[in-house]
C-alpha cells in the first residue's frame, strides 16, 4: 500500500514517531503504529511543491518570502536572526513540533492570527510529508537537501 493510500487518520499527528533509517540506500522516514514507511524522497518534492516558492530549507541558504526552514523542529517560533517576522510569530512562545507544524500549515490564520504566510494545506497527508521532510532534517541534519 502506497503510503497516500493511507486513511488520514493514520498519517495524523501526535502519532507519528519519526525515525530516519537507511534501507536499502533510500532514506525513509517510519511512522509509528506499523503503518509502514514514507519515502524521503517523496516528503521533499512535497515540500518543494508546497513550500519551496517561499522557503529554503538546506543549511546556508538565504531566506526568501519565508524564513529558512532548515532546521525548525526543536526551534522557538520568530527566533531565525535577521527574518522580519510578523508580530504573531515574533511575540510566539511555542517551539515549532510535529502538533505545531501541522497546525500552523492547516490554517496560518487559525493558528496564529496575524502571520504574514497566505499558504494553507488542508490535506494532513501532504502535511505530513511536508512535517516528516523538516522533522528528518532535525533528526540527520545532512540528509533531505531539497
Amino acid at each position: 500500500m502506497h503510503p497516500l493510500d493511507l486513511p488520514p487518520r493514520r498519517l495524523r499527528f501526535p502519532h507519528w514517531r519519526v525515525a530516519a533509517t537507511l534501507t536499502g540506500g533510500v532514506w525513509v522516514l517510519g511512522l509509528g503504529g506499523g503503518a509502514g514507511a514514507v519515502d524521503l524522497e517523496l516528503a521533499r518534492q512535497q515540500f518543494l511543491k508546497s513550500c519551496g516558492t517561499c522557503h529554503s530549507a538546506t543549511a546556508g541558504e538565504p531566506d526568501r518570502q519565508g524564513p529558512n526552514l532548515y532546521g525548525i523542529v526543536g526551534r522557538s517560533a520568530g527566533t531565525r536572526p535577521d527574518f522580519a517576522y510578523s508580530d504573531a510569530l515574533k511575540g510566539g512562545r511555542w517551539v515549532w513540533d510535529e502538533a505545531a507544524l501541522d497546525r500552523f500549515i492547516a490554517d496560518p490564520q487559525e493558528a496564529h492570527p496575524g502571520t504574514f504566510m497566505p499558504y494553507s494545506q488542508p490535506d494532513p497527508q501532504k502535511r505530513a510529508l511536508i512535517v516528516g521532510f523538516l522533522q528528518q532534517q532535525a533528526a540527520d541534519p545532512s540528509a533531505g537537501k531539497p
